[in-house]
């Protein structure tokens, strides 16, 4: 009975490794699934990784085209804003030299009709013109001048200069 247990005893231990080999194979099995299953879903997400970076790289280079139309654009509308500025600037110079002249001109007709206005109203007062009235005319005229060409021309059209010695220089904006 000795070899009978040693026997039935083997026939169990052959028995436990037949089921846990089956089993280890089993386990076996399950992580090659489980690796290939992996491996799949791995190769499908960089698949996807793939596509997305493709995607978001067009992305990126598209809205940079977009960028540097815009930059090109801008660039563009800056330079047609100076050369609307610069238009501006000088139809401004323009009417500034054109008010200035009016103005100039608008002060000389003043000034001839003040003086025809006092020549008259001289006249009606003392029936003639006279040395004493004429001169202190030509005095109130001289004096009301603003420009240095005004007096310049009054000076050379009367005899008596040397009233009006403080001619000054002054500037002249156009």
């Amino acid at each position: 009975m000795g070899f009978a247990v040693v026997a039935e005893r083997v026939r169990e231990l052959s028995d436990i490794t037949s089921e846990a080999a089956e089993l280890i194979i089993e386990k076996m099995n399950g992580l090659t699934n489980a690796v290939a299953d992996n491996t799949e879903k791995l190769t499908e997400s960089q698949a996807q990784d793939v596509t997305l970076m493709d995607d978001a790289e067009l992305h990126i280079r598209k809205v940079l085209n977009e960028m540097a139309t815009v930059a090109n654009e801008l660039t563009q509308s800056v330079h047609g804003l100076d050369d609307t500025a610069s238009k501006i600037k000088a139809n401004v110079d323009d009417a500034i030299t054109d008010f200035q002249f009016q103005d100039r001109v608008s002060q000389k007709l003043e000034h001839i009709c003040k003086g025809l206005t006092s020549l008259v109203s001289l006249y009606r007062t003392e029936g003639e013109l006279g040395e004493e009235g004429l001169a202190a005319l030509q005095q109130e005229m001289f004096n009301s001048y603003t420009m240095k060409e005004e007096r310049e021309c009054h000076v050379s059209t009367t005899e008596n200069t040397s009233q009006h010695d403080h001619v000054e220089d002054e500037v002249t904006f156009f």
